[in-house]
């Protein structure tokens, strides 16, 4: 399973990459399918993007840099 959107803020369109930015929270299966900041085909991950890794049983949070820091860490 790859990442899986479960809410997102819009933050604005980015004319030059022709993909929505936004902050969301996702949700995958392990820390391996978390994806990049670019990583994904229609949209671009900002910080402050929050990702449930559900076999880890983990919190991530994407950093400025676009890095998934876990809470704790």
């Amino acid at each position: 399973m790859s990442a899986t959107i479960l809410n997102e803020k819009f933050i604005r369109f980015s004319e030059e990459t022709k993909r929505a930015e936004v902050i969301a929270e996702i949700y995958t299966d392990t820390s391996d399918e978390l994806p990049e900041k670019n990583g994904l085909d229609d949209r671009i991950l900002h910080q402050g993007s929050v990702a449930y890794v559900i076999s880890e049983n983990r919190l991530a949070v994407m950093d400025s840099n676009g890095n998934w820091n876990y809470s704790g860490t």
